[in-house]
C-alpha cells in the first residue's frame, strides 16, 4: 500500500507530464486507425469514367461497322433477287414452249437446291 502513496505524490506532482503521455498515446492510436481507412469518394473514379468513354467509342464504331455490313447485305441480297427475277422473266417464255427444256430446268434447280449442281452466279 505504501507504492500506492508513492505512485500518487509522484503523479500529483507530474500531472503535466502523465497528461501528455496519455494524449501523445490517444493521438498515436487515433492516428494510425485513421490512415488505415480508405477515403471513399463519390461517383465513378477517374479510371472508370476514361474506361467507360472509351468503350462507348469502341461500341460506336461496332455499331457503324454493323450498320454498314447490313447495308452491304441488304444491296447485294436485292441485287441477287433482283437478277434471279430477270433470269426466270427471261426463261419463261422458252419454259412454257417445252416441255423437255422444262424439266432439265426443274432438275437444275433442283439440284442446286440439294447444293450437288453449280449456281449460274
Amino acid at each position: 500500500m505504501l507504492w500506492l502513496t508513492v505512485i500518487w505524490a509522484w503523479m500529483k506532482k507530474n500531472a503535466l507530464v502523465v497528461e501528455g503521455a496519455f494524449i501523445l498515446l490517444l493521438g498515436v492510436i487515433f492516428g494510425v486507425s485513421l490512415k488505415k481507412r480508405p477515403v471513399i469518394v463519390p461517383g465513378p473514379s477517374p479510371a472508370e469514367k476514361k474506361l467507360d468513354e472509351k468503350t462507348a467509342k469502341a461500341l460506336q464504331q461496332v455499331q457503324v461497322r454493323h450498320d454498314e455490313e447490313v447495308k452491304a447485305a441488304t444491296e447485294e441480297h436485292a441485287v441477287a433477287i433482283s437478277d434471279l427475277l430477270e433470269e426466270e422473266e427471261e426463261a419463261t417464255p422458252a419454259l412454257l414452249a417445252s416441255g423437255q427444256a422444262t424439266n432439265e430446268y426443274l432438275k437444275a434447280v433442283g439440284q442446286e437446291v440439294l447444293g450437288k449442281g453449280t449456281s449460274k452466279k
